[in-house]
């Protein structure tokens, strides 16, 4: 009896017991016995078991949503706009606080069987009735603000998670503060966190978007502030306050001395301090500024010690190794975390290499140069790769100018420096330089002894200091470099050079108007707006000078179209478009130097000007028209790159983009029957890249003319097997 009694207690305890009246089970009853889990059995009184049905719940919501649907036994309608909506008050209640305090809390809706809503739109209040009797919603880029708002409105907390998840994971440069803006507005705590953190994380990317420049002033101090703000140098800051002013200049003038204030004007070094203060036409409009500069750039020069801190970047403290040699040359990339003392290993280097170089420049880790020595080959190499610790990729650079093996190599004003090395037999004394916005190597003065294996180091962001004057040693000054043919203070008046330069184009004498492009250049890169007006007489010096028989010219023209086009918005004139079409013509050009300048110029244009205007350049009988096939594999290439920039998923899916997709599905069903070979290969890649979108079958038949489907039928079903396959 007392071991009874025991059993009976722990069962009790357990919640294994319950009264004979509420037996799960009936003699006799049919059971779906598979739909079970969890079965407790209580040893020693096999009478007494408890059971739960796994597929319950499901399978009774799965039934009042097709009780809704038929109307039946529903206790009231939701009236919004013109649209009703039958429902169960219980599923409501249990699924919004906001219909359970309606229903539930005395107020006059308790009693009503017909309640209108305010402030939602009937496809959204469809999608939220869905969602509470099958806990499902489906989030896109169209419906996820309509449904944040109004979960929001209706307390509907997991719909308000998943709305969430959603924007976390489409942030990027472009959205980022709009975002940021949304969630605060709409009380998404979590959201609202990760949208500044990734702000802070990627503020040099994010400055240069059109959000940036909508930023109240008391937004714009209140990030500019932040310890954590990860930049390289504070000039990064400096410049992104400088082109916030001059989006609205006259109304931000008066803000900019506050505003400045909140940059740590200590950390920029005393030349960049001394060329603003004499050309920055802003700080010329305000003497306050001027003269808080001026004590800044004296304390500087005094050596005087900063009294605000330096900014501390909430990034990862990694130290990164890459290539080497056992047996043969290494590919491998580690990174050892100082934080957390602990080695990773990262994605592989492109070619194995010993003797590279290695350094870290606005947030990459370059590889430099080196040997690739192998039982098959080796030799030395002039390759440069890029690696973003964020995406765990390699990116090819531009290489260098000759091979360099055991290679010295320093960062130095925002610029990566390669010194010495050897080629073969050869060893150097030339050292050049890669400007990463621009992807290009650059000749500086030779060291007067040829070094491999050489050490480079940068002190004071300039030039060593207090070394052992026996030392073998050189150091380098940039500011004292003597092949560079212009200086800031060439430019000291963007609008003197500027009528200058259209003064020389007028001459129409080649000479003059390429030194006066290259002048131009530069007013594009610190001023864009100055040359809008003066546009149609660029673009038509460009295209005279592209028939210059000089590869000099040609070459210098191409690079200029290429740095205009990431800053003039001028794309409208009959001119802009002749440029383009002879760009096209000079990228087939038999000289490689020229070829590669006008692809690159053609690169700039699709990354930089808006998808329409490419597209409607690319479509004419210049481009994807033309007889020669060599245009037609370069247009085919450009138009693979615009469906990377714009994504597939945006062009899918954006009705702004609907003309340029339908444009680009036509030619690349043409292009599929090219006779030279690239043109097909790009056009299938192209294609491929939209068939994984789930309704390009859907878009694809709506927009290229049956004729045309009908000649490629054989090429499609090939792309569809080969897509699967290699998925």
């Amino acid at each position: 009896m007392d071991g009874k009694k025991d059993c009976q207690r722990k069962n009790e305890a357990r919640g294994g017991s319950q009264p004979r009246g509420d037996a799960p089970l009936a003699s006799g009853e049919e059971t779906d016995w598979e739909g079970m889990l969890n079965t407790e059995r209580t040893r020693g009184d096999l009478g007494d078991m408890t059971f739960c049905m796994a597929n319950y719940l499901k399978e009774t919501m799965k039934m009042m949503f097709m009780m809704r649907s038929h109307h039946m036994l529903t206790d009231v309608i939701l009236e919004v706009g013109s649209e009703l909506f039958h429902a169960h008050k219980v599923i409501l209640a249990a699924a919004s606080p906001y219909f359970k305090a309606m229903f539930t809390g005395g107020l006059k809706e308790c009693e009503m069987t017909r309640v209108k809503l305010q402030g939602v739109c009937p496809t959204t209040m469809a999608r939220l009735m869905y969602f509470m009797y099958t806990g499902q919603i489906r989030v896109t880029e169209i419906t996820v603000c309509s449904l944040l708002s109004a979960a929001t409105m209706f307390q509907v907390s997991n719909v308000i998670d998943a709305c969430s998840v959603f924007l976390e994971r489409q942030l990027d440069p472009t959205n980022a503060i709009g975002i940021a803006n949304f969630a605060e507005q709409h009380g998404c705590h979590d959201l609202y966190h990760k949208a500044n953190q990734f702000i802070v994380q990627h503020f040099n990317q994010i400055c240069q978007e059109e959000e940036f420049l909508q930023l109240s002033a008391i937004q714009l101090v209140t990030l500019i502030r932040k310890d954590e703000l990860n930049v390289q140098e504070e000039r990064e800051v400096y410049n992104a306050v400088l082109k916030w002013v001059k989006y609205n200049e006259e109304a931000r003038r008066p803000k900019m001395e506050h505003i400045l204030h909140a940059v740590r004007c200590q950390y920029l070094t005393p030349n960049f301090l001394r060329e603003q203060m004499k050309n920055c036409d802003v700080l010329k409009k305000v003497p306050a500024c001027r003269e808080y500069l001026a004590q800044i750039f004296k304390d500087l020069t005094l050596h005087k010690k900063p009294v605000v801190k330096e900014r501390t970047p909430n990034t990862r403290r990694v130290i990164y190794i890459a290539g080497g040699f056992f047996k043969h040359s290494l590919d491998v990339l580690e990174g050892y975390n100082a934080d957390e003392k602990t080695w990773t290993q990262h994605a592989k280097l492109i070619v194995p290499r010993s003797g590279l170089g290695g350094a870290f420049l606005k947030g990459m880790f370059y590889a430099v140069g080196g040997r690739h020595n192998s039982p098959g080959s080796r030799y030395d190499s002039d390759w440069v790769d890029r690696y973003n610790p964020m995406t765990d990729q390699w990116r090819p650079c531009s290489p260098m100018s000759v091979p360099r093996n055991r290679v010295g190599v320093a960062v130095m004003d925002g610029l990566l420096y390669a010194v010495g090395g050897s080629a073969g037999a050869e060893y150097h004394n030339s050292v050049e330089c890669y400007d990463p916005d621009q992807d290009t190597w650059t000749s500086v003065k030779p060291m007067h002894v040829k070094r491999l294996g050489v050490g480079v180091a940068v002190v004071n962001s300039r030039y060593p200091k207090d070394v052992n004057p026996t030392a073998n040693y050189e150091n380098y000054v940039p500011i004292l470099e003597g092949d560079c043919t212009e200086t800031p203070e060439d430019f000291a008046s963007p609008q003197e050079t500027l009528k200058h330069a259209m003064q020389s184009l007028k001459q129409e004498q080649w000479q003059s108007s390429v030194s006066a492009l290259i002048k131009l250049m530069h007013i594009s890169r610190i001023q864009p707006e100055l040359l809008d007006s003066n546009m149609p007489r660029i673009y038509r010096t460009l295209c005279s000078l592209l028939r210059n028989t000089r590869p000099h010219v040609v070459r210098t023209v191409c690079q200029v179209a290429m740095e205009l086009y990431k800053t003039v918005q001028c794309t409208q004139r009959p001119e802009f478009d002749e440029l383009a079409s002879a760009l096209l013509l000079k990228s087939t050009h038999t000289n490689k130097g020229i070829r590669n300048d006008a692809q690159r110029a053609l690169d700039s244009m699709v990354s930089h000007l808006p998808p329409a205007t490419c597209i409607r350049i690319l479509t004419s009988e210049h481009g994807a028209s033309h007889k020669n096939p060599l245009i037609r594999a370069t247009v085919s290439r450009l138009l693979y790159n615009i469906i990377n920039i714009i994504g597939v998923e945006c062009l899918s899916s954006n009705p702004n983009f609907k003309d340029t997709r339908r444009k680009i599905f036509t030619m690349c069903a043409k292009f599929l029957l090219d006779g030279n070979n690239e043109t097909r290969n790009d056009a299938k890649k192209t294609l491929k890249a939209m068939m994984g979108h789930p309704d390009f079958d859907t878009l694809f038949y709506q927009d290229v003319d049956w004729k045309i489907i009908s000649s490629i039928e054989k090429q499609l079903v090939s792309l569809k097997y080969s897509r699967i396959h290699s998925v």
